[in-house]
């Protein structure tokens, strides 16, 4: 008559969370060898190699729920067959986090698109979007669109084993950049009684200025023209100036993005 061998099944931890490896582990009383079959329910999930008096099968691969874990061994001519107590193993959604180092700042306007990165710890996708200030995201990259201050979010919604991971923001300073500024004049040297159309034309790192200028003629205010779609002022002189040497001079006033 065959031997009746024990069949003792425990699990590594319950419940878990999941994702997480739980390890089976079966005991049996010394004499069967071979391999053991591991159950949830009905469902055969993997087997384990009999090593000495135990088996062992790991996975992470459990839904979310009560599985009821049971191992089989077939029985061969010494032994008969035998089936484990069953181990209720309860898989629970599991939390995360997310982990969003912060990017460079302060950064000055018409500084390149910055590159984000942020790790969630489910091992899941992020993923970023601006949640106030002058900038855009696409993807992993992030567009600085004006001077201020950019609140840039980490974000993962969860799935069906992970709940959302909770928002992670970050802080952007955004200085204004300066501008560097060229003229131009139709006519210099001029006859008196003649006059002369003099142009500024400012230009930056990021999009064309706008705003106004102060324009001075030998320090004086003479005119606060608005920039026009080329970032350019111009300011004619009257044919009256007196004869001799005069500076013409524009100096910009400001905007969010410039200086």
């Amino acid at each position: 008559t065959a031997a009746v061998p024990t069949l003792t099944l425990v699990s590594s931890g319950s419940p878990t969370t999941a994702g997480i490896v739980v390890t089976f582990t079966a005991t049996l009383s010394s004499g069967p060898t071979g391999t053991l079959t591991f159950y949830d329910g009905s469902t055969s999930i993997g087997t384990g190699t009999i090593s000495g008096t135990t088996a062992s099968f790991s996975t992470s691969s459990l839904a979310l729920g009560t599985h009821s874990i049971t191992a089989v061994w077939a029985g061969n001519t010494d032994y008969s067959a035998a089936t484990s107590n069953v181990v209720s193993q309860v898989i629970e959604v599991g939390t995360q986090t997310i982990s969003f180092p912060a990017p460079a700042s302060p950064v000055t306007y018409g500084v390149a698109p910055i590159p984000l990165s942020a790790t969630a710890s489910s091992g899941l996708p992020v993923t970023f979007s601006v949640v106030s200030g002058p900038g855009t995201v696409s993807g992993d990259t992030l567009t600085i669109t004006g001077g201020g201050t950019v609140v840039v979010a980490a974000n993962q919604a969860g799935n069906s084993s992970f709940s959302a991971a909770p928002q992670v923001t970050q802080s952007i300073v955004v200085n204004t950049a300066p501008l560097t500024v060229t003229s131009s004049s139709t006519l210099n040297p001029s006859v008196y009684g003649e006059t002369a159309t003099i142009t500024f034309t400012f230009a930056g790192a990021g999009a064309i200025p706008t705003g106004s200028a102060t324009i001075r003629l030998d320090g004086v205010t003479v005119a606060d023209p608005v920039l026009n779609g080329s970032g350019s002022v111009s300011y004619t002189t009257a044919a009256a100036l007196v004869a001799g040497g005069h500076t013409v001079t524009a100096s910009f006033d400001g905007s969010a993005n410039y200086h």
